[in-house]
């Protein structure tokens, strides 16, 4: 049993790695490092079969461990995907212009961002990335997403979209309290596109939406608008949960507030 012990050892120290990267590394990352290490691993765990003249332990010992070895695969890779999801709700509710003390501010476990869409009425806290709210409109009107099992979140996706920014908030909440909601392969979902199909389209923005979406108030300069961007734009990066989509809501409002020549626009 020595070897199925070292090897069981082994697999223990590999998940402990994984827990340690998964926290300080985006999920890519994550999952890159651990597919190197399992073959790193296994390699390791073989020559030490052949050269400790176990090698008949080998097929025992993958038949005992492969159950292990798949849990452990399919549980770093949820624990990643909520990694993202709870990123991806933060880009999320800054690109929206949600509430808040600012990006660069620590968070207080009292400070909450809110954004209200067509559908939803949603609350990120940003001590935990905690998402709680409200449905608005339609079928499921009046009802907490807490109270929707699977079946009624899903119909509630299918039912917003015609309404791309409900689309893209609720989705960051399923990212989070079901990972594996989206079909295989489809890890982009609406965030990819601004409705229409083109990558980051979007409708006419105002110069309201341009302020909210930037967190900054009526009389900014170009400097605050520039700082601004460069803030949120690194934030909303895909390796730190971002989208395209979320960082080309932030490059229009840049362009509309500075406007083409570099200058800040009028208030008409």
């Amino acid at each position: 049993m020595a070897p199925l012990l070292i090897l069981g050892i082994i697999l223990a120290l590999l998940l402990v790695l994984a827990l340690r990267v998964l926290v300080n590394s985006p999920p890519r990352v994550v999952l890159r490092v651990l597919g190197v290490t399992l073959g790193l691993a296994l390699l390791g765990a073989f020559l030490f079969l052949v050269v400790t003249s176990r090698l008949s332990w080998a097929a025992g010992a993958l038949a005992a461990l492969s159950p292990w070895a798949i849990w452990l695969s399919r549980n770093v890779n949820r624990a990643a995907r909520a990694a993202r999801a709870a990123r991806s709700a933060r880009a999320a509710f800054r690109a929206f212009g949600g509430g808040g003390r600012g990006a660069a501010a620590d968070p207080d476990p009292d400070d909450r961002s809110t954004v209200t869409t067509r559908f939803l009425d949603m609350t990120l806290s940003h001590a935990t990335g905690a998402m709680t709210g409200t449905v608005r409109e339609g079928a499921f009107a009046g009802r907490s997403l807490e109270d929707l099992d699977r079946g009624d979140a899903l119909a509630l996706w299918r039912e917003m979209q015609s309404d791309p920014e409900s689309l893209r908030v609720f989705e960051a909440w399923l990212d989070r309290v079901h990972p594996d909601w989206r079909p295989d392969g489809d890890e982009g979902g609406a965030e990819e596109t601004g409705g229409d199909g083109a990558p980051g389209a979007r409708g006419p923005m105002s110069r309201a939406e341009a302020l909210a979406v930037l967190g900054l108030e009526e009389g900014a300069g170009p400097e605050d608008i520039k700082a601004a961007h460069r803030r949120l734009i690194v934030l909303v990066h895909p390796d730190r949960g971002g989208t395209p989509y979320l960082a080309a809501r932030l490059n229009q409002a840049r362009d509309l507030l500075l406007g083409r020549d570099g200058r800040r626009q009028g208030t008409g």
